[in-house]
């Protein structure tokens, strides 16, 4: 039992610890495997801005996108017209390549941390094709950006609940039975977000985009964490009786 709690510690360790490093060392990475979320949520956010909520996107063709925007000055609104129709999503796509690759010098934008560029507004139809260009790569950047940080908030929370896992198997071997109890909570952290990722990228970025790490998440993990600190400061008392309640399912 101990050995098993510490293989499961080291290997939580590893791969967490693993893919923490690589957000730092090569972020590309992590931007390629969100794409499709990124895409969506560049998409989403110009229409917002735009004034073509979801609702009226839906159902309506290019011409009633426009007409939404009919109390606007004429010519934003012909420019408007004229990237809508042109098709957006070929524009984002095409910016997104372009993002993606590792030597374009428009990763500038990332590196210098030009979010104000995200607030430009398209004004006539010189300057409109670049503006669009511009607008799309500060969102990248700035969703981009959310989305590491919360990725390393996760995975360096994850880490950490690992090496205490780790750690307390070593240090506190009577207490073998009661550290099962975090431990089966963190594999099924685990486990869920490998079943989300596996089958649903998008879903997976989304849950962490959103309130899900700060809010549903970070609960769970406080609540073992909180298991951790009774086994080192209150001698296992809540995570025995844990144990002594579930002890039919519990191996001795």
């Amino acid at each position: 039992m101990k050995w098993t709690l510490g293989l499961m510690g080291f290997a939580g360790l590893a791969i967490f610890g693993s893919v923490l490093v690589l957000t730092y060392v090569s972020p590309i990475h992590v931007e390629r495997a969100a794409r499709g979320f990124v895409q969506s949520q560049i998409k989403r956010q110009i229409k917002n801005e735009l004034g073509i909520h979801p609702r009226e996107a839906r159902d309506v063709r290019v011409g009633g996108m426009a007409e939404v925007l009919a109390q606007r000055n004429k010519e934003e609104i012909s420019v408007l017209r004229q990237h809508l129709a042109s098709g957006l999503d070929a524009q984002i796509a095409d910016t997104l390549a372009r993002m993606q690759d590792a030597d374009c010098e428009c990763r500038e934008f990332m590196r210098r941390g030009l979010d104000t560029v995200g607030q430009s507004r398209l004004s006539n139809l010189q300057r409109a094709e670049p503006q669009l260009r511009r607008i799309i790569e500060g969102k990248y950047s700035e969703i981009v950006t959310d989305l590491l940080r919360d990725l390393r908030i996760f995975l360096g929370t994850n880490m950490f609940a690992f090496v205490l896992l780790l750690v307390l198997s070593v240090a506190r071997p009577s207490y073998t039975r009661q550290l099962f109890v975090p431990g089966i909570l963190l594999g099924v952290a685990v486990a869920t977000g490998s079943v989300i990722y596996l089958f649903g990228q998008n879903w997976f970025f989304t849950i962490l985009y959103g309130d899900f790490v700060g809010w549903a998440y970070g609960l769970w993990l406080l609540l073992i964490f909180g298991l951790f600190c009774d086994i080192v400061l209150f001698k296992a008392k809540v995570t025995t009786q844990i144990v002594d309640a579930l002890s039919p399912a519990v191996p001795c």
